[in-house]
């Protein structure tokens, strides 16, 4: 077994380095023995940067695991503060937001897809607790490109791990924002058992892989 983590911030071993070597380390450590984890992710990266980091994936890779669209929904929704006319108009707004996001997040999944390993989905990392007034309000903006997420796991029998049930508390960030020591083991410990609980379509059998097929179009192996 080899887990390969995709994506942004919160995969970035580098950008979690005060958290006891962030979500890398703490998959390392409750992973069966004779499994391997690795990172591709980066800081900063974007959805459109993500057929990158696909490229580079190693040969023996099994799993993989996509935390994606932070950088996204902060340039998306940027312009949210602004006044609008009416609540209608605003809601409009922030449909097409959505629907842009969900383009290209389809795109970049149908790539995972290809590889033909099971793959899980993250929805977007936000740190818990945050209470003011844009907080609150970037936060609707995020569930509804989350909703995109859900709806392009479940199409798609993906996995999916929901951060907003996995770290749910302000002990699950740390003060830059990042998954703190606690958020990282609870975020490993749900790849860990997205992991435990699939076989990589390439190498199992054909009666497998269909039993897969329908536990991931059953539950959409939400994790939280």
């Amino acid at each position: 077994m080899h887990v390969v983590l995709l994506g942004d911030t919160v995969f970035d071993p580098g950008a979690n380095a005060g958290s006891s070597g962030g979500v890398l380390a703490a998959l390392r450590r409750v992973l069966p023995a004779g499994a391997a984890a690795s990172s591709l992710a980066r800081d900063g990266a974007a959805i459109d940067d993500l057929p990158a980091q696909l490229a580079r994936l190693p040969a023996d890779v099994t799993h993989l695991v996509v935390g994606i669209g932070s950088v996204d929904a902060i340039a998306a929704l940027a312009g949210t503060t602004e006044a609008t006319s009416s609540v209608g108009d605003a809601l409009d707004r922030l449909a097409a937001i959505r629907d842009r996001f969900a383009t290209r997040y389809a795109a970049v999944a149908d790539a995972l897809k290809a590889t033909r390993r099971p793959v899980a989905l993250c929805t977007i990392w936000r740190p818990p607790g945050r209470e003011d007034r844009f907080a609150r309000a970037a936060g609707v903006g995020i569930d509804l490109l989350d909703d995109a997420i859900v709806r392009i796991a479940v199409t798609g029998a993906l996995a999916l791990i929901d951060l907003r049930l996995v770290c749910p508390e302000d002990g699950d960030v740390d003060v830059t924002g990042a998954p703190s020591a606690r958020g990282c083991a609870r975020i490993a410990g749900a790849v860990a058992r997205f992991a435990d609980r699939t076989t990589p379509v390439a190498t199992c059998s054909a009666q497998n892989r269909m039993a897969w097929r329908a536990r991931s179009c059953g539950s959409g192996f939400r994790f939280g």
